[in-house]
């Protein structure tokens, strides 16, 4: 096995953490470190043995573990994602890996539109990122928030909008939990409807907690 690979499958296998569903590597500086190498890892595409495990990695810059990521610090690390100078082969690398046979199982599709998403592509060839990964009526994970606040797409403004009035009527611990990350995006969409929506729901918003993060996303547009 190559040194670099092999520092790859060590790293991953010793920082592993929960993310999109599958092992990943914490954000300890291992992921980055070998960046480079495992961007031609997933160029190789699915044939590669370490394929699996690389998708999975570049990532890494998705917060893990908190629903406060509403913030310059989070909008400082999705700034550096979009501003990648890898971001351009990893989108063309993705664009060609959605005609794979591979690619052919949903989850290994939305994995390659997610790895794009992290990086702020907002098109894979005729491919609409945002459309196929946010489709009106879906329960969504903090990760997939956090993909939607990369791509700052103003479409996100109307698919947060159901989502809070949906999460609102759900007593359940998770929902409030939902909620706050559903804020938490907001807070990066640089749309005037986001501020807009921030105002309207600040106006009807009865839980102390939850106002307090929509004045955070009216704070941030001053």
């Amino acid at each position: 096995m190559e040194p670099t690979r092999m520092v790859i499958r060590l790293s991953l296998i010793l920082t592993g953490v929960l993310v999109l569903g599958a092992a990943l590597p914490a954000q300890a500086g291992e992921c980055v470190e070998a960046r480079p190498a495992m961007v031609t890892i997933f160029e190789r595409g699915p044939d590669d043995p370490d394929f699996d495990w690389v998708i999975r990695c570049l990532n890494y810059h998705v917060p893990r573990g908190t629903n406060l990521w509403a913030g310059p610090q989070a909008a400082s690390a999705f700034a550096h994602a979009r501003a990648d100078t890898l971001a351009p082969r990893i989108g063309a690398a993705a664009a060609r890996l959605l005609g794979d046979p591979w690619a052919q199982d949903p989850d290994h599709r939305r994995e390659l539109l997610a790895v794009a998403a992290g990086q702020g592509i907002a098109r894979l060839d005729s491919v609409d990122v945002f459309a196929e990964l946010f489709p009106a009526g879906q329960r969504y994970r903090r990760t997939d928030y956090v993909l939607m606040a990369i791509l700052r797409d103003c479409r996100g403004v109307e698919v947060l909008r159901g989502r809070y009035a949906a999460l609102r009527a759900d007593p359940s611990k998770e929902g409030a939990e939902e909620a706050v990350n559903v804020l938490s995006c907001l807070y990066h969409l640089p749309c005037d409807a986001a501020t807009q929506l921030a105002a309207d729901l600040l106006g009807t918003e009865t839980d102390e907690y939850l106002r307090g993060r929509l004045q955070r996303v009216l704070d941030r547009s001053r």
